[in-house]
């Protein structure tokens, strides 16, 4: 039988072996198809935005990770270096090491022994890194902090400073008198917050201080000093320093701050509320007897001279001092002139004893301590020789008046005033009593008007020593600054 494909024409080489092996080589070396451009173009720009598309995600995700960070992470708050730029009786100045991300700074402080620190002020921005807290009390103790402030948040309080002390208030000279034989005196306003005081003193043409020429008072009650055998025909400048020493109390630690420097010689001798009781203009000296009471017109007198930095002479009886201890230191630590008025003022000329004198002289220097009794008047302004001579003794000079006030008989302020302005001259001893309210209202006007009438007013030492260009002398009774009645 014939094959029917045969026949219909098929060949059977279609399903040989050899035809299918020859036709899959001729498929595998046709060439790959090209795609075409506008294909390309797209699929580049399409890796292009994914590419993009993940850098942009990638910085998204940093960026959150970076504040992330930020939030949680806390600021800078360590204040470096603060330390004390100035300080003085008043001030403290700080500095500290910027932080830059701060807005600004809060200043902290705390009084040693206070119950915490509290805020004394604040300084803006972060370049602002200096601060000067004011207002401090003289001779203290504290202690400083400084915290960064920012929107809402303030650094915690780290690393004070502490053991800050403040200085002394400089001192105020109340009387500077260099004698004939060169013994310079010096008094000054004593100060309760000081440890001591410190002097120092040159030739004015010297051009410098010398540590051989300084003196350490290491105690604050001690506020006079003399100084012996200088050259008495020369000028002399001192300064005075009060201080405090901190921690160990060692002298190499002594810090202070100077009164102003102040020249003196024989011929200019005093200085006294920050200014020279110039012997070439007018002065007067105002005296007041009797006193203290139990009434206040003496306080009152002694309120309007400080006031005015004037100065006056108080002769007290001794009985009624001894009642009144406080007046007494009172006015010794103005600068006034404290004088013997004897003990109970009941006995005159010849029946005032040694006794009577010594004893109020005594008891007034028991309370005043430091200072001491310098003048002495009479009862009455009866003077004998043996009151002269206990005078002498206790190294006391006498003063009579020039102007008697007459104040004890018409007590009367306007009477008072009328007595003195207008009948005063240069170097007059003025009689007052201090025991009446009229006299101390007399005095509050008496004491402006003779200013603004050029008179400087000093006590009775003062006078004299300006004047004649020598202390006054013990024993001696002056009726005026140049005047004795011996």
């Amino acid at each position: 039988m014939e094959d029917n494909y045969s026949s219909k024409g098929y060949s059977l080489d279609l399903f040989s072996d050899d035809a299918d092996s020859n036709r899959r080589r001729q498929v595998r070396r046709q060439p790959p198809r090209r795609p075409s451009k506008r294909s390309h173009r797209r699929r580049t720009k399409i890796r292009i935005f994914m590419v993009s598309a993940a850098l942009f995600i990638l910085f998204l995700f940093i960026m959150l990770i970076i504040g992330i960070v930020n939030l949680f992470t806390p600021r800078s708050t360590v204040i470096e270096n603060l330390k004390t730029t100035e300080v003085t009786d008043k001030t403290v100045s700080l500095t500290w090491d910027k932080l830059d991300k701060a807005e600004g700074y809060n200043i902290y402080m705390m009084l040693t022994g206070g119950e915490g620190y509290y805020k004394a002020t604040s300084v803006e921005g972060a370049e602002t890194v200096t601060c000067t807290v004011k207002d401090l009390e003289q001779a203290k103790q504290y202690s400083f902090c400084v915290k960064a402030y920012y929107e809402d948040t303030e650094s915690p309080l780290v690393k004070p400073l502490e053991g800050v002390y403040t200085l002394p208030e400089k001192p105020e000279i109340t009387m500077a008198v260099m004698d004939s034989n060169g013994t310079l005196s010096l008094e000054w306003k004593k100060n309760d917050s000081a440890d001591g005081y410190r002097i120092d003193f040159k030739k004015s043409d010297a051009s410098e201080y010398n540590d051989s020429d300084t003196i350490i008072i290491n105690s604050k009650e001690e506020n006079k000093h003399e100084i012996p055998n200088l050259d008495a025909s020369a000028k002399y400048e001192f300064k005075i320093a009060s201080f405090i020493q901190g921690g160990e109390k060692e002298e190499s630690k002594i810090t202070g701050i100077y009164s102003d420097e102040t020249e003196v010689d024989v011929s200019n001798p005093i200085r006294r509320n920050g200014g020279t009781v110039d012997p070439s203009k007018p002065m007067i000296a105002l005296t007041f007897d009797d006193g203290p009471n139990d009434s206040t017109s003496g306080d009152r007198i002694v309120e309007t001279l400080e006031k005015h930095g004037a100065k006056g002479t108080f002769f007290m009886v001794g009985n009624n001092a001894v009642k009144f201890p406080d007046k007494i230191k009172k006015r010794a630590e103005k600068g006034m002139e404290l004088g013997n008025h004897t003990w109970d003022h009941t006995k005159y000329g010849e029946n005032v004893s040694a006794e009577d004198i010594k004893k109020c002289t005594e008891e007034i220097d028991k309370m005043a301590s430091p200072a001491k009794v310098t003048a002495f008047r009479s009862p009455g302004g009866v003077t004998t020789e043996n009151i002269l001579n206990e005078c002498k003794n206790e190294g006391l000079p006498a003063y009579y008046w020039s102007i008697d006030t007459e104040d004890w008989q018409s007590r009367n302020a306007d009477a008072v005033y009328n007595q003195v302005i207008g009948k005063v001259k240069d170097g007059d001893i003025v009689l007052m009593h201090e025991i009446y309210d009229s006299t101390a209202d007399a005095v509050d006007r008496i004491v402006p008007k003779l200013i603004e009438e050029g008179y400087q007013l000093v006590t009775c030492s003062e006078l004299v020593q300006a004047k004649s260009g020598n202390p006054p002398a013990p024993g001696t009774q002056y009726a005026t600054a140049t005047t004795t009645l011996n």
